[in-house]
């Protein structure tokens, strides 16, 4: 029987753990990432999405494709799905990889969220502020991930710093600030059939 291949769109370390999961199905993998010597490259073919005709030969490397992550181009994955199918669809990850995007999700569908504001210049920063009170987590609406495109503010002082920062950006989200005792994270997973499985 003849190995399915999965298509990941990166290479990082969350692409090796995809792979990894993946040999003992006898499910092969190939990457799309800028560099060759990626965590994956020892669990698959890599190729540079930088070269010519990348995109097409990563489409022709894999039977079906997925994300490491919410940060893969639209462009992209709209070339990959006249063809090809996207796990998770392409509506998925428009909304994922936009956190104004999700908080209007989560909104929907009645999930809880800290209070929010979306911010756009320096006036409805300071609007935000007085709305939301402080501290706020001020973060990019896209391509932040793990602290990156944020900027906790304490003090009125520093909206014009927090505006600096991130402001070139154009579009920001505002959340009030959560105190925690813990977090929890739920990992589940969704199969073309529909059923749903979830681990401790």
């Amino acid at each position: 029987m003849a190995k399915t291949t999965i298509g990941i769109f990166g290479g990082g370390q969350l692409g090796r753990m995809m792979a990894q999961a993946a040999l003992p199905l006898n499910i092969q993998c190939t990457f799309f990432e800028a560099n060759t010597d990626c965590p994956s490259a020892a669990l698959g073919q890599v190729i540079a999405n930088q070269t010519p005709n990348a995109l097409q030969d990563f489409i022709q490397s894999a039977d079906v494709f997925s994300l490491e992550f919410e940060n893969t181009p639209l462009a992209d994955v709209d070339i990959l799905t006249q063809s090809k199918n996207l796990y998770p669809p392409r509506q998925a990850l428009a909304i994922a990889q936009n956190r104004l995007f999700e908080k209007a999700l989560f909104d929907e569908l009645n999930i809880p969220v800290a209070p929010y504001r979306a911010v756009e210049s320096v006036e409805s920063l300071k609007q935000a502020v007085t709305d939301l009170g402080l501290p706020i987590v001020l973060k990019t609406a896209m391509g932040g991930y793990d602290g990156k495109g944020q900027f906790v503010l304490r003090e009125p002082t520093q909206i014009e710093q927090a505006w600096a920062e991130l402001g070139a950006a154009k579009s920001l989200i505002a959340e009030s600030f959560v105190q925690f005792s813990r977090e929890v994270s739920i990992i589940a997973v969704r199969g073309q059939n529909g059923e749903v499985r979830t681990w401790d």
